[in-house]
């Protein structure tokens, strides 16, 4: 009687071992990318609003202009995402915000200037910057995140 044995699937299993151990630094991978796309876009955003010629203000009466169209650049400078953490519950992720340096040169927090920018006040109307950035490039991030995962998968299972 005839006896056959495969050790294929014995391959199969230490290529989808070897995902399973490199599965969080593909994933923080995938998550820088997608954080770079987001404040690309974010930064793209809120440079438009500082060069925006028109009046911040509710009241017409009232002008927040920005007469000599120069801005101190601590906000655009402030821009950007932390490392790739693990959180107590056990999800990666990077936050995108507006961190060093924390105050422009007049002593005003940028993330102040940031958030009366996104949500306006009693009398500077509101310029949103951020929400339309995550509106707008959702998929793309999607995307871009999910080719990176599927690219350093194929790279470990061919190789």
């Amino acid at each position: 009687m005839a006896k056959m044995t495969i050790k294929a699937g014995d391959d199969y299993m230490l290529k989808l071992s070897l995902v399973s151990d490199a599965s969080a630094k593909i994933a923080k991978k995938a998550i820088r990318v997608g954080a770079g796309i987001l404040t690309s876009e974010i930064r793209k955003n809120l440079t438009a609003n500082l060069n925006d010629p028109e009046s911040a203000s509710r009241n017409k009466t009232v002008l927040f202009k920005n007469y000599y169209n120069k801005t101190s650049g601590s906000l655009l400078k402030a821009l950007g995402f932390t490392k790739v953490k693990r959180d107590r519950n056990g999800v990666l992720n990077s936050k995108i915000g507006f961190g060093d340096p924390d105050y422009d040169p007049k002593g005003v927090p940028n993330l102040l200037k940031a958030t009366v920018m996104e949500h306006g006040s009693s009398t500077i109307r509101k310029r949103p910057f951020v929400r339309p950035a995550v509106n707008a490039k959702k998929k793309e991030i999607e995307d871009a995140m999910n080719r990176v995962i599927d690219e350093e998968i194929e790279k470990i299972m061919k190789g």
